[in-house]
């Protein structure tokens, strides 16, 4: 059912990355910040986040502008 997958939701995850369906209110910095932390396994710093936010840019060149999301948008998020 249409958001039963919590606040954010990914889908599936390969060694490649994971995909993430945006949902109000996501942002790629925000998105960025979440999986850079989860791969340290601890909280991520900006400079850590940057270098990444921007391998999220390149990874979704279907996205026309990457500071305009759309609810139900899919976001490649490398690994």
């Amino acid at each position: 059912a249409p958001g039963s997958e919590g606040q954010r939701p990914h889908g599936h995850r390969t060694r490649a990355g994971s995909l993430h369906r945006v949902v109000p209110g996501d942002h790629l910095w925000g998105l960025a910040e979440t999986e850079r932390s989860s791969q340290l396994g601890r909280p991520a710093t900006d400079a850590e986040i940057a270098p990444y936010w921007l391998r999220v840019i390149v990874a979704n060149p279907q996205l026309p502008d990457p500071d305009l999301l759309l609810p139900g948008d899919v976001v490649t998020l490398p690994a």
